[in-house]
């Protein structure tokens, strides 16, 4: 059985120009320091690097949120050892199979060192799933 352990990376940044309209649109003071659902995620003994995004796949194309649009963007910019061009955007919707299944499953298929992007409604029916990562603490990266 494959173990998750995740540390948040607090020290992720997105541009300037998102960081700008998410902090605009929340009401947010421009100084404050914003941390961003990104994470370095060990499965077993191979890193992946971890998004948790709001938004959805409409017509076979995914609509990101703000805050979802800025999370990609972080998870982009991360400055580890990985090919950009390996990162996959994958959708998580409630339903029969468990979300934890759904996470260990796209980890466990996922090159070393590539991005995902899981994307879902966070506020409803995927409010509360980010423990599926098994969340451990903080790190810098």
């Amino acid at each position: 059985m494959a173990l998750i352990k995740s540390y948040l990376i607090s020290n992720a940044v997105a541009s300037a120009g998102l960081e700008f309209q998410l902090k605009l649109k929340y009401k947010l003071p421009m100084e404050s320091r914003t941390v961003y659902q990104v994470y370095k995620t060990y499965i077993d003994k191979k890193v992946v690097y971890v998004g948790w995004a709001g938004g959805e796949f409409k017509n076979g194309k995914v609509s990101l949120s703000l805050i979802g649009n800025v999370v990609l963007d972080v998870l982009n910019s991360l400055p580890v050892e990985s090919d950009n061009s390996i990162l996959k955007i994958q959708e998580v919707v409630a339903g029969p199979t468990p979300t934890k299944v759904k996470v260990k499953k796209a980890l466990k298929s996922a090159p070393r060192n590539s991005k995902i992007l899981f994307v879902g409604e966070l506020s409803d029916e995927l409010k509360g799933e980010i423990e599926s990562l098994n969340v451990k603490g903080i790190i810098e990266i």
